[in-house]
């Protein structure tokens, strides 16, 4: 339970995606083990069976993550991943991780710069990752760029209702080409997956 305590205990962590059976998405650890009227530890040990539980934990203090945040070699990262829309309860920063620094941390809170904040999204990460021609806007760069509204932007997703994209981008380029153009999406789908230090898979 020491362990459990450090990552925020059972008031702490939310489930994400389950089985359909179990239903507990959206619902907190504590909650689902009181419906069920056990300790918290063998609930999750039941819900744990089969491997196919997420969960969205809520152990982070702000103070450490502006801490961090205003390091020159920390690079901008997200608890979230790539999930199907409207597919079960994902943590929010799936949809909104780098809207939500740029409203909070640069425009709310002043905690970095705009310039700063788009470094760490970026020229930053790159070449950390092996991706020399991308990250920078220069002659013969890989064109990935999003132009936005800096009054608009914003994140919209919540903890218990995280499908909804972030706002404010007015276009959006991926390899050359418009993903976005004038807040609307295009339908083009330009992207490809990138690995560290490897040639881009088509």
């Amino acid at each position: 339970m020491e362990g459990t305590a450090r990552g925020g205990g059972a008031d702490g962590i939310q489930y994400g995606r389950d089985r359909p059976e179990e239903a507990v998405e959206g619902m907190l650890w504590s909650v689902v083990a009181e419906q069920r009227g056990q300790d918290p530890i063998d609930t999750a040990i039941e819900l744990s069976r089969g491997g196919s539980v997420s969960i969205v934990s809520f152990n982070m203090h702000d103070n450490d993550v502006e801490t961090l945040m205003v390091q020159p070699w920390m690079m901008t990262s997200s608890d979230g991943g790539l999930v199907p829309m409207n597919e079960g309860v994902p943590h929010p920063r799936s949809y909104g991780a780098f809207a939500r620094k740029i409203r909070l941390y640069v425009k709310e809170k002043g905690t970095v710069s705009l310039e700063e904040a788009i470094r760490s999204m970026t020229s930053l990460p790159a070449p950390v990752f092996g991706m020399p021609d991308r990250g920078v806007l220069r002659a013969g760069a890989i064109a990935d760029i999003a132009v936005f509204d800096l009054d608009a932007v914003r994140d919209v997703a919540e903890y218990t209702d995280p499908h909804h994209y972030s706002e404010g981008m007015v276009h959006v380029f991926v390899n050359g080409e418009a993903a976005i153009r004038d807040g609307a999406f295009t339908g083009v789908r330009a992207g490809r997956v990138l690995q560290k230090g490897r040639r881009e898979i088509s």
